[in-house]
């Protein structure tokens, strides 16, 4: 039997850090080389930002907000009202951002959040 759809509630709670990537990287495969979708609840917004391409917020049990990992975590007004935590990628961007940085705050990538960060470290800027 192959399911083309794959429900999970908090996968990762209680796993240790290797069995937790290597879950991660499991649900990843699934989804791209199986094309199976994955349904997920997580807590964990490291996690979210890693397997999901469209994330819904609840709040009360209904449906508050939804859009791509970019849409919804480069919306602070989202992230406040509804108290969602954020990747740390996404954390560092806004601060640097507040202090006056121009960074693109929905690179939450590692890659893409780096790049950023290089970007305003290099004598040119941006």
């Amino acid at each position: 039997m192959q399911p083309q759809i794959l429900v999970l509630d908090e996968p990762t709670a209680g796993l240790d850090p290797r069995s937790r990537k290597d879950l991660l990287d499991r649900i990843q495969w699934l989804k791209q080389t199986e094309k199976m979708t994955v349904i997920f609840v997580s807590h964990n917004m490291e996690e979210v930002a890693y397997l999901s391409d469209r994330i819904y917020v609840l709040a009360g049990g209904k449906s508050v907000a939804h859009g791509t990992p970019r849409e919804i975590f480069g919306n602070r007004e989202i992230l406040f009202k509804h108290r969602i935590g954020t990747p740390e990628t996404v954390e560092i961007l806004y601060r640097l951002q507040e202090l006056g940085y121009p960074v693109d705050v929905t690179a939450f990538e590692t890659e893409a959040a780096a790049a950023e960060i290089v970007s305003i470290l290099q004598p040119s800027g941006r």
